[in-house]
């Protein structure tokens, strides 16, 4: 059954070099690295700092927090999934210059008062104010043999060629909600030319279906995607999304083993087609039946181009800290561990220190997703993340809030992401 989720500047040389949606080798050489590969068996070298081919780990939060808060509706608060991204530069007569995104996820009851829909807010500034829109999705567009209450988890792209906003929200086959018949989680993909209204595109079926291989065989969803510019004008994309599969030895009280997996589409309507060297990364590699070792739940909070690499950002865990690692093929990945850190790494997981660490409070004590944006307005990457209070985890009338995180060094622009 499913859980709740879980868990950037590219230059034209390197753009260039993307000319098949496999997207292997769309790099320059990587300068020499002294990090240990995620796929590391033997112990773990003392790792270097590097402060390039890196976006720097250097969050802090804005003292303005929180940005804003959801109360409880109809005896639930519940959002997840953030993108945010600058509006007032891609679309005529915008309600305001930031756009939030945000999803109640439903569940576990699932009905017209708690089913997943997408949530807009805008802000001049991503400081605030916050004018929350509501719900920008009607209360059931599961299509036939889907949900009810099930349309969740989309992240949010812009287009420059079609002029357009698309987003890639999933949902459960109905098996899944009434336990009789198949239950998967497959992804959709939606269009809007305001980001307001929203059309369920490609007849409705989903553009990448669960299975038919294993790895990802029970779950497509949750998925960060990102846009290559072409240097003929036109666009490839690529996302990364959570694949999971059934594994019935897994500790996990579920019974899914988790990993990220890559889809790419040479238009972003499709067709998206899943990487042949799929799934891409593990960062819980290790026994399926072990105690808190492999299958567990894992989500992207952005996935980019920077200073030559792929560069991905994740969370462990559901509610858990930030990680990031980074790729030149999206085959082989590198985990973030400056000096002294790997001695953080559990046992059996290869997996670095965190970059932002949760719980950072007794009103954040538990982060629920998050996006990563240049902000322009002060020249900064910024991590915008949602968090719940202590009452909420409880599972408690509790609050949900909307905080940011700065960048001391600043940072760059991520180019097809959501800057550009």
């Amino acid at each position: 059954m499913h859980r709740s989720f879980k868990r950037v500047a590219l230059t034209l040389a390197a753009l260039s070099s993307v000319v098949a949606p496999t997207m292997a080798g769309a790099a320059g050489p990587s300068p020499t690295d002294t990090i240990a590969s995620t796929t590391a068996s033997a112990p773990l070298p003392d790792e270097t700092p590097e402060t390039t081919g890196w976006i720097q780990p250097d969050f802090v939060d804005d003292p303005v927090n929180p940005v804003h808060q959801f109360g409880a509706e109809n005896g639930q608060t519940d959002r997840v999934t953030p993108t945010v991204m600058r509006v007032d530069d891609k679309i005529a007569h915008p309600l305001d210059r930031w756009y939030l995104w945000v999803w109640r996820h439903g569940g576990p009851t699932y009905n017209a008062n708690h089913g997943g829909r997408m949530d807009l807010l805008t802000a001049p500034r991503l400081e605030g104010p916050w004018t929350d829109r509501g719900f920008v999705t009607p209360i059931n567009p599961d299509p036939a043999g889907y949900g009810p209450y099930s349309w969740t988890g989309g992240d949010v792209v812009w287009s420059p060629l079609h002029q357009k906003f698309y987003s890639f929200p999933h949902a459960h086959q109905s098996g899944c909600v009434t336990g009789v018949g198949a239950c998967s989680l497959d992804m959709f993909e939606q269009e809007s030319t305001d980001g307001v209204n929203w059309t369920t595109i490609n007849g409705g079926l989903p553009v990448v279906p669960a299975g038919p291989s294993s790895y990802d065989a029970f779950e497509t969803g949750y998925a960060k995607v990102l846009r290559l510019d072409q240097p003929d004008g036109t666009e490839k994309w690529l996302m990364v999304y959570r694949s999971g599969r059934q594994c019935p030895t897994c500790a996990d009280n579920t019974k899914e083993y988790y990993t990220l997996s890559v889809a790419t589409a040479n238009d972003v309507t499709g067709p998206w087609t899943k990487a042949s060297y799929n799934p891409i990364y593990d960062p819980f590699i290790g026994d399926d039946t072990g105690q808190n070792k492999g299958g567990g739940l894992i989500g992207i909070d952005a996935i980019t181009r920077y200073d030559g690499y792929y560069e991905m950002v994740w969370q462990d865990g559901f509610l858990g800290s930030v990680y990031l690692t980074r790729s030149t093929n999206l085959r082989d990945w590198t985990d973030f561990a400056p000096l002294g850190t790997q001695k953080l790494r559990p046992t059996g997981r290869n997996r670095s220190a965190p970059i932002f660490a949760s719980p950072r409070g007794p009103n954040d004590v538990a982060m629920v997703g998050a996006d990563l944006v240049y902000d322009d307005q002060v020249g900064a990457l910024t991590l915008v993340y949602l968090s719940w209070n202590t009452l909420q985890l409880a599972k408690q009338t509790g609050f949900v809030s909307v905080n940011i995180a700065r960048s001391v060094t600043g940072g760059q622009p991520l180019a097809g992401r959501n800057d550009t």
